[in-house]
């Protein structure tokens, strides 16, 4: 154990001893994949090397697991951050904090990248933190912060988009909207309240100005089609 725990630089990264094993127990199960023979040292070192991205995401991930976010120390955070990959999605919001407490923004950066490779960034970016995401009740997954509804219309082109839906829907969806109040707004169009999409997309809800009822109502009265 303690040749592998030395090539992975665990004793660098001033991990216990208890995370030390179970971060050796997890690297010899990605590395050895049959019982019926014992590796050299230098076949296992060699496996490693193959493997490394992988094994660095568990190291990371097992950190995490195992040590508060707030203890962990700056040499820590930094393995963590630029190796954990999307093992350390979840710890995201909380990464976040710490780093910007300690002003380790070269960090939040790369933190920024990862949840844009791996993450599950969304159309609006928070004005606060610099992520991609913005939620559909309009808070930040990543620091909280909670934006208005102008900022919405502003960042999702909104007048833009509603000329174009309200172009193309049928007068019985326009009439419907009005009644409901609101649209749905994603990055590329604005969709119908009633609108029950797939599964990762992610929509605003917007609701209408006077003057966005107005568009729709003179949109309706200007096709003059029975519903």
């Amino acid at each position: 154990m303690n040749e592998i725990s030395e090539y992975l630089g665990l004793d660098t990264l001033g991990v216990s001893e208890k995370v030390k094993r179970e971060i050796v127990h997890e690297v010899m199960n990605i590395i050895i994949t049959s019982t019926s023979y014992k590796p050299s040292l230098e076949t296992l070192q060699k496996r490693i090397d193959r493997n490394r991205e992988l094994i660095y995401m568990v190291i990371a991930r097992k950190i995490l697991e195992n040590t508060p976010v707030k203890k962990l120390t700056n040499q820590q955070l930094e393995f963590i951050v630029y190796n954990g990959g999307k093992l350390i999605i979840d710890y995201i919001p909380e990464l976040y904090r710490e780093l910007k407490k300690r002003g380790l923004d070269e960090l939040i950066s790369y933190l920024r990248y990862v949840w844009e490779k791996y993450g599950k960034p969304t159309p609006v970016e928070c004005p606060r933190c610099g992520f991609r995401a913005i939620m559909p009740d309009y808070s930040c997954y990543v620091c909280g912060y909670v934006v208005n509804d102008e900022y919405i219309r502003e960042k999702l082109g909104f007048e833009e988009k509603l000329k174009q839906y309200v172009s193309t829907a049928s007068v019985a969806e326009l009439r419907d909207v009005i009644e409901i109040g609101y649209v749905l707004v994603g990055e590329n169009d604005i969709r119908s309240p009633r609108h029950r999409g797939e599964t990762g997309e992610i929509y605003y809800p917007v609701y209408l100005k006077r003057k966005d009822i107005q568009l729709i109502s003179e949109e309706i009265a200007k096709r003059k089609i029975p519903v």
